[in-house]
């Protein structure tokens, strides 16, 4: 059923591994037997035709799916192979595959570089996804490593966090563990946690003017400045009522 549903969805390579998997618990489940070289010829005329109509184009996505379709025929092939059905004209497309492969990474990197020669940020962060992307296509794309670590560097934003509020130590460093935390998923954005910018008991001036003194010095980009409150107030109240009514909440 599953290889059935797979089938039905042009998801060939899923759709073989099923039946494949079908026959080895029960060989003589004619369904699975009947259908194997369906799936096995379609999926093949299938991703020859994307091929075929992507191959001469100069651009990433046609690269790309050029690599995906060799990608799925030599796996879809290899389970033919592994099957041990007879009937089937298995084909290797190892070197195809690796010229595909190639290919894509060197289109993904041309694309990464215009990227980065925009210079604003966000070109920047689109290129070191585009270099990453032909990076996984060829890992053997020199200095490939050194380029994203310089790149993301580059990228990469300081923010200095300043907390307000009650208990205003420990309330600061709650405020900057959880600002950490959330800018911290984004690796473009890197959150300063070694300056202490309370100020002493006879400054002048208050932690924000402190902060920006220090980030004027360091190079740093932004100051965020956090304020919470412990006070509430009731926002709503609940009555009841009789059904139907105007004002039901």
């Amino acid at each position: 059923r599953s290889g059935v549903s797979a089938y039905e969805k042009k998801e060939y390579v899923s759709s073989l591994r099923y039946l494949n998997q079908a026959l080895s618990v029960n060989p003589e489940l004619v369904e699975a037997a009947q259908l194997f070289p369906v799936v096995f010829s379609e999926g093949t005329s299938y991703y020859k035709a994307q091929i075929s109509n992507n191959a001469a184009m100069q651009d990433r996505q046609a690269a790309d799916v050029v690599y995906r379709s060799y990608t799925n025929l030599q796996e879809l092939h290899e389970i033919a192979r592994i099957s041990g059905r007879s009937g089937l004209m298995i084909e290797d497309f190892t070197s195809k595959l690796e010229e595909a492969c190639l290919k894509s990474g060197d289109l993904w990197f041309s694309y990464a570089q215009s990227l980065q020669a925009k210079g604003d940020r966000e070109s920047l962060k689109q290129a070191v996804a585009a270099y990453e992307t032909a990076r996984d296509r060829n890992p053997n794309l020199e200095n490939i490593d050194t380029i994203i670590a310089a790149l993301i560097e580059e990228a990469t934003v300081t923010v200095a966090v300043i907390g307000h509020g009650p208990s205003n130590e420990s309330f600061s460093q709650k405020v900057l563990a959880d600002v950490t935390k959330i800018l911290g998923s984004d690796r473009f954005i890197e959150v300063i946690q070694r300056e202490d910018f309370n100020p002493g008991p006879d400054s002048m001036v208050g932690p924000l003017d402190i902060a920006v003194m220090t980030a004027m010095g360091e190079g740093w980009d932004y100051v965020l400045e956090v304020y919470a409150s412990t006070s509430f107030e009731e926002i709503s109240k609940e009555e009841p009522v009789s059904l139907p009514s105007d004002n039901p909440l």
